[in-house]
């Protein structure tokens, strides 16, 4: 499985699973950035549990999933069940996120 594609320089290296290992890295470990910050400036990544609320008053905990079904990183509650589809640029401009 080709974790990631490095291209540079007009040449292409395709990162696996095996090259991961080899670095002492475990890929089951590896979370993908989700290219959010929380209110207080920390990157949130695939997995973090979070706080959504809103100033008018919407407030819910979650977390980060990536959904193929989007083609994008969604949040869920525990269960998976749907907590917002937005699009991350929407959600975080209607929303302040806190990580848990």
């Amino acid at each position: 499985m080709i974790y990631f594609r490095i291209e540079k320089e007009g040449k292409t290296i395709d990162v696996t699973e095996k090259d991961l290992q080899e670095l002492g890295f475990n890929p089951k470990t590896m979370r993908r950035f989700t290219g959010l910050k929380d209110k207080k400036g920390t990157p949130l990544f695939e997995g973090d549990e979070i706080h959504l609320y809103s100033p008018m008053g919407y407030s819910h905990d979650g977390k980060f999933y990536w959904s193929n079904r989007h083609a994008s990183f969604v949040v869920a509650d525990e269960n998976k069940n749907l907590i917002s589809s937005d699009s991350l640029g929407k959600l975080s401009q209607r929303y302040y996120i806190t990580k848990k």
